[in-house]
This record gives C-alpha cells, sequence and structure tokens, in this order.
C-alpha cells in the first residue's frame, strides 16, 4: 500500500522506504536498510541499498538500485542517514583470536566478515592477539570514546576475554574494586560483538539461533542489541573471572580440566574426553549457601532447603523454628556445618553435602514445548546441584541437556534454586585440586570457598535473542 497517490516512484515515510514502478513495487523497513548511496552515470541518477534479506535464522545481504532524479536520491538519502543516525556502528574495535577452534578465526574474518563491514563503511581497528591478556591490555590502552562497539571473532574465551577487560577497565575508571565481591557492576557503555569461529561458540548460537559467521556480521552492522548478564567468581579476596555463559564447579569443571589436557586433538577432544570423566566421576562434600531471587525472599524454591526466617515455607524433616529453643539449636547446627552465612536475614544454606556438580548459567535455559530456549537477561541465576545418584541415571540426564530437552532438569537427583548469589565450601578433600569451569576457561580453586554473584543486564550483545526472532 502507498502513503499517498503522488506520481513519486520514491517516498521514505514512517521509517520505511517505498519505490513503485509500472515493473516492481518495492518497500523496506529502515532497520533492514544498512547502507544507501545515491549513484549518477550517464546523466541519470540511481539510489543504491544494501540491505538485509532476513531467512530464520540466517540473513544475507542483498543490493537494488532504484532509479530517481538526483535532487529526489539525494533528499531520501538525507532522510534515511537522519532517521538511522546512532542506531547503527560506524567503528569498531576487533579482537581476533587465531588460535580458535580449528585456527580459521583470521579467514573466517577476512572472508566472510570484512566485506560486510567494508559494504556498510565501518570503520575498524583489528588486533590479532598473540598472548594471554593481551585484550585487557589493548582496552586498557584504547581510548573506548573512539568506538561504537567492540567485537570478538572466535569462541566463548575471547567473548569472555573482551568482557573481564571490558568490565574492569570501567570499574577502575568509576573507582570501584573488581576483587570486593561487594562491588556492584555497572553497565557496559559500548555493545559488544560476537563472531562465531571457535570451537563452542554457543553464546553466538544462543543469541542468533545458528553459528553463522556471516549472520553474526550482519547483526552487528544492523546495531540491534539484546541485554544479557554475567556472573562474577570470587575466592577470598580476589576476583577470578566472570562468566557470561557457565559456571561448572564439580564435574563440569574436571570436564574442561581434562579436555585442557588434550588440546593437541581439536574440537574432537570435546567428543570423547567427556566420557571418561563422566564415568570417573568424584563426589564432593561441599556446603552451599544462596541468597534467594529478589522475587523469593520469602519463599521455598525446592525441597529440602534450610532458613533463618521464621516465614520460610520449608519441605524439609527440620523442624520449623517456632520456638526460641528450636530457633537456637537450629542456628547452632546451621553455623557449625556450613561456616559460612554471614548475613542470616539473607542467606539461606542447603542441606546437601554431597554432589557431583553444581552449576550455574547466566543465560538462562528455560523451557519451550519440547525443548530448552536461551533466555537473556533473566531476573535470577538457576543455581543447579546435582546429587548422589546412579551412574546410568546421570548419563541420561546429561544426555538429555545435551539434547536440550526441556526436560533435562526434571530429575530428583537435580535440585533447581533461583538465585541471586552463591557461596560453596568443600568440606573435605583438602588435598585433591578442585576446578571451576569459567566460559571454557579451567580455574583451579585456590581456596576452600567461592562465591558466584549475578550482575544483572550489564551487557549489550549485537543481535537479537530468539524470543524476538521467531
Amino acid at each position: 500500500m502507498w502513503l499517498n497517490d503522488s506520481d513519486d516512484q520514491l517516498t521514505f515515510r514512517n521509517s520505511r522506504l517505498y519505490y513503485k514502478s509500472s515493473s516492481m513495487n518495492w518497500e523496506i523497513d529502515e532497520r533492514l536498510i544498512l547502507q544507501s548511496e545515491v549513484q549518477i552515470s550517464n546523466g541519470s541518477a540511481s539510489l543504491e541499498i544494501v540491505y538485509v534479506i532476513e531467512k530464520y535464522p540466517k540473513l544475507a545481504v542483498g543490493k537494488i538500485r532504484l532509479p530517481e532524479t538526483e535532487e529526489k536520491c539525494l533528499e531520501i538519502q538525507k532522510a534515511i542517514e537522519s532517521s538511522t543516525r546512532g542506531k547503527k556502528p560506524k567503528r569498531l574495535l576487533v579482537f581476533i583470536n587465531p588460535r580458535s577452534g580449528k585456527r580459521e578465526a583470521e579467514k573466517i574474518y577476512k572472508k566472510k566478515v570484512l566485506p560486510i563491514f567494508q559494504l556498510c563503511k565501518v570503520e575498524i581497528n583489528k588486533y590479532v592477539t598473540n598472548r594471554a591478556n593481551e585484550v585487557r591490555d589493548c582496552l586498557l590502552r584504547e581510548n573506548l570514546d573512539l568506538y561504537d562497539g567492540v567485537v570478538a571473532v572466535g569462541g566463548d574465551g575471547i567473548y569472555n576475554e573482551v568482557l573481564s577487560g571490558l568490565v574492569n577497565g570501567q570499574m577502575r575508571d568509576i573507582g570501584l574494586n573488581p576483587d570486593d565481591p561487594e562491588s556492584k557492576l555497572p553497565q557496559l557503555k559500548l555493545p559488544v560483538g560476537i563472531i562465531p569461529a571457535g570451537s563452542g561458540n554457543y553464546t553466538a548460537w544462543y543469541l542468533n539461533g545458528t553459528k553463522c559467521p556471516k549472520t553474526a556480521a550482519i547483526r552487528i552492522v544492523m546495531g540491534d542489541c539484546v541485554a544479557t548478564n554475567i556472573a562474577s567468581l570470587h575466592q577470598g579476596n580476589k576476583c577470578s573471572g566472570y562468566s557470561s555463559l557457565i559456571l561448572g564447579f564439580g564435574l563440569f569443571g574436571d570436564v574442561m580440566r581434562d579436555c585442557e589436557k588434550y588440546r593437541w586433538m581439536g574440537t574432537s577432544r570435546f567428543k570423547v574426553i567427556p566420557v571418561g570423566t563422566v564415568l570417573g566421576r568424584r563426589p564432593v562434600k561441599v556446603a552451599i549457601s544462596y541468597i534467594p531471587a529478589e522475587s523469593d525472599n520469602n519463599m521455598e524454591i525446592n525441597n529440602n532447603t534450610a532458613s533463618l526466617k521464621p516465614e520460610f515455607h520449608r519441605q524439609s524433616s527440620v523442624p520449623p523454628p517456632s520456638s526460641k529453643k528450636v530457633l537456637e539449636s537450629f542456628k547452632k547446627r546451621t553455623f557449625s556445618t556450613s561456616d559460612i552465612l554471614e548475613a542470616p536475614s539473607e542467606w539461606k544454606t542447603t542441606e546437601d553435602r554431597v554432589v557431583y556438580a553444581v552449576d550455574t548459567y547466566p543465560i538462562t535455559m528455560k523451557p519451550k514445548g519440547t525443548k530448552m530456549v536461551p533466555h537473556f537477561g533473566d531476573d535470577s541465576l538457576k543455581l543447579l546441584i546435582t546429587r548422589k545418584c546412579k551412574l546410568i541415571d546421570h548419563i541420561r540426564q546429561l544426555k538429555e541437556v545435551d539434547d536440550g530437552k526441556s526436560t533435562c532438569y526434571e530429575f530428583d537427583f537435580v535440585r533447581a534454586i533461583e538465585v541471586q548469589r552463591y557461596r560453596v565450601r568443600v568440606l573435605k578433600n583438602a588435598s585433591e585440586d578442585f576446578y571451576v569451569n569459567c566460559d571454557g576457561e579451567v580455574i583451579r580453586l585456590e581456596e576452600p570457598e567461592f562465591e558466584v554473584s549475578l550482575h544483572k543486564k550489564v551487557v549489550q550483545l549485537y543481535g537479537k535473542s530468539r524470543e524476538e526472532l521467531t
């Protein structure tokens, strides 16, 4: 439908570009316009439009020339640029990890990503990393005010490096101490883009519904963003890292530790090595405490949890503290077993003692039909505790997780608690080494206790969540 009955062939109104001729009717939303340019040849003019072709989940780029008078083309181009100014990035800082995945990150960038950036006239300042902490050092050195966003080319690891560098740099600038677990992380000033070129590429897949590098690049130049959470990991008085994807203690920490030993196997190690780790799973005796999700401060989330608040409705074998004597004995028992509760009015403690895994995911997986789908920017962390169970049952549950089934956490040995923060203390096996899987990085525990905190919607990721796409 046309908005008026004029003879104009080319019109830009209400954030849409329309073209009408005797042979075609064409229209497009401004958000899909990546670049517009007036072309003049042999006395005739046309408006060249570079635009996005949406074929969920992948995207492609198209180009069309719309003939009109030079005056009209210039008028429409100016209107488009005025309407889209500031919505799409014009200068990006790009980090490439050449060792990611099959060591093809540079090739993928040059062949599939750079042409799109060039087509959209995006200025690039590129770093190819060669050593540990190089991303952090570059981010601390660069004047980030010159850029519209930062792009990580590689796997989830290089994205984590970019994320950590941006967070620590911004905390430094506003005078916050990253090693203080009470510090509230600020929202990052710059959006972050991810070009999948690594082994897992799960963040990009969750975000775009595909691991296609070209689609990821198009999402970046479109400029749309999704707010996502991160979690901080502290040991003692030191921040050990930030997670945007997974923090896994116990089994998943051991899996990543074992996979690191066999890097020479390439990506195939992720299919082979975890099998042996699962078969040799080791139980860990721990004490776990947590601060519940804000909306659940006074209600039970799962069975067998204990609270120091009388109004906290429990479903465990321990009687509620309805009398002063019972309350005192209950407090004494709680503190003697966990030894980690500092704020009785907030912290609650579970009665789980022997576990195979304690995991959490800043990008929350939620059931939708028969499948789990990613959810960004949730109001809480889902703390997953895997208790003692038969090996065959554990394998069946892990297979459902791997298949993305909506029932993957509906096992009686898996407990899910919505939390804002949690602590884990290893009570025995002090002579053994324990590990945390932080977005694929293996972090060895230097302390018998670690703490994880949720930081809501700290990062803006270039892209659109699957909930918006479908």
